[in-house]
């Protein structure tokens, strides 16, 4: 009986640190790069209302998806009573030609609004919406557009 209780024993342990190893293998494996890098027909909105604490990140976050990948970005003030729009303008990526920065009128509020207005405005087939609170991955952004180009698919939610 000893002797049976040591053999479970012991593949209970083999199968715990197989288990273990497995894990640690696959969580420090790298992710290929993805393989299509084409995002040019891809827009990034974000819609923001007093966010001057959030969007110099902000900006020097998307400022590279810019540059390297072709992204645009339409960045719509839903009335900001901050200095949200001087920091957008002194920011080097507000030379950008793929960048627009745009107001809402008066008579209208709220990010729905500020959100479709934009849309509207985007010239690209594909749209990803953020905030200027989040720090957009490309591989995220890059994985939820193939998903829509490769599904044929409308919408693409992550």
């Amino acid at each position: 009986m000893e002797v049976f209780i040591a053999i479970i024993a012991a593949t209970s342990i083999i199968v715990y640190v197989t288990y273990w190893i497995n894990i640690l293998y696959f969580l420090n494996k790298e992710n290929p790069a993805p393989k299509t890098a084409n995002t040019e027909q891809l827009t990034l909105i974000c819609a923001f209302r007093d966010e001057e604490i959030h969007l110099e990140q902000f900006l020097n976050h998307i400022h590279p998806l810019i540059e390297k990948h072709g992204l645009s970005v339409i960045l719509v003030d839903d009335h900001s009573q901050d200095d949200s729009t001087e920091i957008i303008k002194a920011h080097p990526i507000f030379q950008s030609k793929k960048l627009s920065l745009i107001h809402l009128p008066t008579t209208v509020t709220g990010k729905k609004s500020g959100i479709q207005m934009a849309v509207e405005m985007a010239t690209t087939p594909y749209i990803y919406v953020t905030d200027a609170d989040c720090l957009p991955n490309y591989t995220a952004i890059h994985n939820l557009y193939s998903t829509a180009i490769n599904g044929n698919y409308s919408l693409v939610l992550g």
